[in-house]
Formats: structure tokens, C-alpha cells, sequence
């Protein structure tokens, strides 16, 4: 599992993001479907996820040289990395969902990781006294 949401009640823009970041024995292939079909729905369970690993970023396999090779995506182990740099306003966070990518050979077993980000970068600009800015 790996999930944004952004909870906002009142509907101004200023709300707080939550990760969710967490491994379970779910095989890490594929997302989730509301049905055993490859034709079902996405899961859909929580109404305020921004992003998620599964359905946001779904694998991209490409054949080469004959054999199926994971390209990108998917979810795999991973982690939050939260970056915290001082800037003119005093500070910026910086939050790059992180992930350890296997990389297979051609019987599709795995010879290494990389790390890789996926694309849900989020930045965060905080005044002097720990307020989001804008």
C-alpha cells in the first residue's frame, strides 16, 4: 500500500495531506479491482486519495528480446522521503514517495534494485511560525 489523501472538510484548499505507507502480503502486482475481472472497476474506498501506487502509476511491461521486462511502475517496496530545507520563507518539506524497483532478467527473476521515485511529489512552503504558506 502506498496512498496519498488530502483532507480538506471545509473546502478552503488548506488541509492535511496523509500517507500511507505500508507492506502487506499482497504479492505487489497489479491493483486492485471491485470484482475478479481484469475488466472491474479500480477499487475505489477512499473518497479522499489523491494517489496511489497501484492505480496511479499502474506497470509497464515491455517484450524485449522476446521476453516480458518490467519497465516502470507498479508498486513495489518502498518508502516516504521527506526532505526539509531552509529557503527564504523560512523552510520548504519536500515529500517524494520512494520505491526499491526490481530489475529482471529473462527468466523474470530478480538480479537487482534501483530506486526510483514515482511521479507524486508534493512541496510545501511553511512560514516562520510552522503555517503552510499559500
Amino acid at each position: 500500500m502506498f496512498e496519498r489523501s488530502f483532507v480538506d472538510s471545509n473546502g478552503d484548499g488548506a488541509g492535511v495531506h496523509y500517507y500511507d505507507v505500508g507492506v502487506s502480503g499482497d504479492g505487489l502486482r497489479g491493483a486492485r479491482r471491485d470484482g475478479p475481472s481484469l475488466n472491474s472497476p479500480l477499487l475505489d474506498y477512499n473518497p479522499f486519495s489523491q494517489w496511489t501506487a497501484d492505480q496511479s502509476e499502474p506497470e509497464l511491461w515491455q517484450v524485449v528480446d522476446g521476453t516480458p521486462r518490467l519497465v516502470s511502475g507498479g508498486k513495489h517496496y518502498g518508502h516516504l522521503e521527506i526532505n526539509v530545507k531552509r529557503v527564504d520563507r523560512p523552510a520548504r518539506i519536500t515529500f517524494t514517495p520512494v520505491h526499491v524497483f526490481p530489475v529482471l532478467d529473462e527468466n523474470l527473476d530478480v538480479v537487482r534494485t534501483e530506486r526510483r521515485t514515482y511521479s507524486d511529489e508534493i512541496v510545501i512552503d511553511v512560514g516562520r511560525d510552522g503555517a503552510p504558506l499559500g
